[in-house]
């Protein structure tokens, strides 16, 4: 490597020591400098659970590089013109950004990523979503289930009826329908899953990928014929038809996974997939909704007192009362190496759990005014709070996340 190429790594590197820890080692591989830099803050962001790049570049001025979570910004290294420009034109190409084109995507070592530019009237903006190339595979009693809530799903995944699994979009529902998945495995079921985009491969499962929303109908229609004991459907097309599902859930149990804000919101989606119009008794059993948190790291978190400020705030945002919360204690975290002085380490999820009784699942199918809110084991402030206190996560994450 010759020395231009050292001086300019070190002025990306040695600049803030802290940014040492985003851009790593940059000594040990040969390949151009954009692209080393590019792939090490692509990495420092899946790794540390900043899903947004932002890379800035005002009319007059340098690069801005930085990383966004919820609505908070952490600044990323400062990078020299010459390497930000590598590093900018790299992006851009990999995207296919263009006159033609403002927005694209591309797959990047382990992380996909996808890209948008837009061009204001003082800078460029380029954003670069990042998310895993494959999802992670957890168990059940990984995921931050309540002892009630893991026994009641769990014993509702070994009898035939409709499990239906709701979040937002990148709150977990995929990753839990993939844990239940991986329990019908254990209890050599016959699994099957079904879904738009591709799934971490389940070894003994049979797994479908929908080439096209088109092909809905007659791929679920195949598995039907296939006798499933398990069949995880993640996040059907717009046009799916709640029937069949109705009709299939009587002899097999159907773990479905739907993007929606509340429990309502989940419930109004079955409704505009027919649910009055639907002659077939459905079998409901559980409707699990739920947020992620980001977990505290427990090598370096510690307790603290609430104040009446604090006391205040969990008032207005837990509907408690200030009696309540006296003697209790919340925590936060320092940030150690094992963190990489983030303070958090991993998610764990907020669960909101409702089993529905054949006769409920009747009065909801006539009453659209009904309440699912009615029968859950507990509202998700409840489970953040109780998370909160046991010392798993902030007070904070759990205001950004819910």
């Amino acid at each position: 490597m010759g020395n231009l190429d050292f001086e300019i790594i070190q002025i990306c590197y040695n600049r803030v020591s802290n940014h040492k820890r985003m851009l790593g080692h940059l000594f040990s591989f040969n390949r151009p400098l954009a692209v080393k830099i590019l792939n090490k803050l692509l990495a420092y962001g899946l790794d540390n659970d900043y899903p947004d790049l932002y890379l800035t570049w005002p009319r007059q001025g340098e690069l801005h590089v930085k990383y966004k979570q919820g609505q908070r910004f952490i600044d990323g290294p400062p990078l020299d013109r010459q390497t930000a420009e590598a590093v900018w034109q790299r992006a851009q190409h990999l995207a296919g950004l263009g006159r033609q084109s403002a927005s694209g995507q591309f797959v990047n070592e382990k992380v996909k990523v996808a890209a948008a530019l837009i061009k204001t009237d003082r800078e460029q903006i380029l954003r670069l979503q990042i998310s895993p190339l494959s999802l992670p595979l957890f168990y059940l009693d990984e995921l931050g289930l309540s002892p009630t809530q893991l026994a009641a799903l769990s014993d509702n995944l070994c009898r035939p009826g409709l499990i239906v699994i709701s979040s937002p979009p990148g709150h977990g529902k995929t990753t839990t329908g993939l844990a239940c998945a991986l329990a019908g495995l254990a209890e050599e079921f016959n699994v099957y899953t079904l879904s738009q985009g591709e799934l971490p491969v389940l070894a003994g499962a049979n797994q479908l990928t929908l080439v096209k929303t088109s092909d809905w109908q007659r791929s679920f229609q195949a598995v039907r014929h296939q006798n499933p004991d398990l069949i995880l459907i993640d996040q059907p097309p717009r046009d799916w038809s709640l029937g069949d599902v109705a009709a299939l859930s009587l002899s097999a149990n159907v773990i479905l996974t739907l993007t929606a804000d509340s429990q309502n919101a989940t419930w109004q989606i079955l409704n505009d997939a027919g649910l009055t119009q639907t002659a077939a008794e459905i079998n409901f059993r559980l409707f699990l909704h739920e947020r992620l948190a980001r977990r505290l790291c427990s090598a370096c978190r510690f307790s603290y007192n609430l104040n009446q400020d604090v006391f205040t705030d969990l008032a207005k945002n837990f509907d408690m009362s200030a009696a309540d919360l006296v003697g209790l204690q919340l925590w936060h975290a320092h940030g150690c190496p094992d963190c990489s002085h983030q303070g958090h380490r991993g998610h764990i999820g907020l669960f909101e759990l409702a089993a529905i009784t054949p006769e409920f699942g009747r009065e909801l199918r006539l009453d659209q005014n009904s309440k699912l809110s009615e029968i859950s084991d507990g509202s998700l402030a409840e489970d953040a709070l109780f998370k909160a206190l046991a010392g798993q996560v902030t007070v904070e994450e759990l205001k950004r996340a819910l």
